[in-house]
Order: C-alpha cells, then sequence, then structure tokens
C-alpha cells in the first residue's frame, strides 16, 4: 500500500501499533472490506454501524484512536476465546 511501510504493517500484525481511522480505512479500501469486518470478523447491521460511527464522529482524534484501540483487544479477546483459550 503507498505510504504505508512493511515495518509498519508488521507493527500492526503484531500489535505494537494501532492504525489512525485515515489508515484503518485505507486499509479497508485496499482488501474491500469494511471496518467492521476488519476489526470484528462479522458485520454489524447497518442500524449499528451508523450508531457507532455517529457516536466516534463526535469524540476526539485521540478518543477515535482509543476506541479503535479497544475494538482490536476485544477482537482480539473474541478470537481467543473462539479459539478455546
Amino acid at each position: 500500500m503507498a505510504g504505508i511501510s512493511r515495518d509498519y504493517v508488521s507493527k500492526l500484525e503484531q500489535g505494537k501499533s494501532f492504525p489512525k481511522v485515515e489508515v484503518l480505512l485505507a486499509i479497508c479500501e485496499v482488501l474491500k472490506t469494511t471496518p467492521d469486518l476488519l476489526i470484528f470478523g462479522s458485520t454489524m447491521t447497518e442500524d449499528r454501524q451508523h450508531e457507532l460511527l455517529k457516536l466516534s464522529s463526535q469524540l476526539s482524534p485521540e478518543l477515535q484512536d482509543l476506541l479503535i484501540k479497544i475494538a482490536q483487544v476485544l477482537k482480539a479477546y473474541q478470537s481467543s476465546k473462539n479459539a478455546g483459550g
């Protein structure tokens, strides 16, 4: 992906770094997926997507970054539970 180094992608994969909203959206565009599918592994209803988008758009950029980090932790937790961990 243009403008994103392999080192940065590696840090994302290892959980050592977290993407900003703009980067997350760019990754979704390249992968032809949605943020909820990428983060949670399943799609949300349109109502839930709208509610989450509305709420997150009212947050400061710093809190949006925190929201992404929280979602990533929740996704990892869900994945570990699904894997029997």
